[in-house]
């Protein structure tokens, strides 16, 4: 690849499938960016957490409270698509305007790339995939969910099935942590002779 060429890679999969560690092994050899990353520092933004508060959780606080956010928008699919209306735009500028300014085997990890509609920023589209007890059961341990709201959150995203019709990639994620790496690893030898 030379110096100023580029291919722009998306990184989506449902919740709970591995999609950060890919992109953290990832990133020991190529650049990434985060869109979750982008929405945590959206959110340290007074003016935006105004806006969220006001118009998503009827709040004047300048304070997010994360987890109120999360239950409002898990529960009421309206307040969900009015928060997305109001934060993807944001986000996709920021995806985008990192995608021209870098070169390189480029990837970002958007969660919700084909709801977002973000696809049309890359050239190609991994999903990682795993069985629905392997992600909740990772959904229990890493972020204390319950299996009813791990079932919820899978529920709210668009199904692996419909991801992976429309993926170029798809990244099984079942076996332990050094499959992962070793797949992860072959992947990029890949797409790096593919360039």
């Amino acid at each position: 690849m030379s110096k100023l060429s580029k291919k722009k890679i998306g990184i989506t999969g449902t919740i709970g499938s591995g999609k950060s560690s890919v992109t953290k092994l990832i990133s020991k050899y190529h650049k990434t960016l985060s869109a979750d990353e982008i929405v945590a520092k959206l959110y340290q933004d007074k003016t935006i957490v105004k806006r969220v508060n006001k118009e998503i959780l009827n709040s004047v606080s300048d304070v997010l409270n994360k987890q109120q956010l999360s239950e409002a928008i898990f529960t009421n699919k309206d307040l969900k698509i009015k928060l997305e209306q109001m934060i993807h735009p944001l986000v996709k500028a920021e995806v985008k305007n990192w995608l021209d300014t870098n070169y390189g085997l480029l990837f970002v990890e958007v969660p919700l790339l084909y709801e977002a509609n973000f696809q049309d920023l890359f050239d190609l589209v991994i999903v990682v995939v795993a069985d629905q007890d392997k992600i909740i059961k990772r959904l229990s341990k890493t972020r204390g969910y319950s299996v009813k709201a791990a079932k919820q959150r899978i529920e709210n995203q668009l199904s692996v099935e419909k991801k992976l019709e429309k993926a170029d990639i798809c990244l099984s994620n079942n076996g332990s942590y050094q499959d992962l790496v070793e797949k992860v690893i072959e992947l990029l030898k890949t797409l790096e002779v593919g360039d």
